[in-house]
């Protein structure tokens, strides 16, 4: 699901909707790396009523490297629990 924080909004897990006015590229702007953390992406996205507001992910809760193949999602959770004995951390 999605947690808010503010005016924030951390994608910690869940699924993506495809929306009819564009993907991720066509809907968000200032797409970037946090600064002092590269696992943290950051964007300004577009809201449904046009709105823009300040959103960001986690990267190392929504890529995986699965023997050297970039996945996500479901895939993530598979090698989570794989890489720890099948314990969520």
């Amino acid at each position: 699901g999605l947690s808010q924080n503010s005016s924030d909004t951390h994608v910690t897990a869940g699924t993506l909707d495809k929306r009819d006015d564009g993907g991720f590229r066509n809907t968000c702007k200032y797409i970037r790396l946090a600064g002092g953390t590269p696992n943290i992406l950051r964007a300004e996205c577009q809201r449904i009523d046009g709105t823009w507001r300040e959103a960001y992910a986690d990267l190392d809760t929504c890529l995986a490297n699965r023997k050297g193949v970039l996945k996500w999602g479901s895939t993530v959770i598979d090698d989570i629990v794989e890489n720890n004995n099948g314990e969520l951390t």
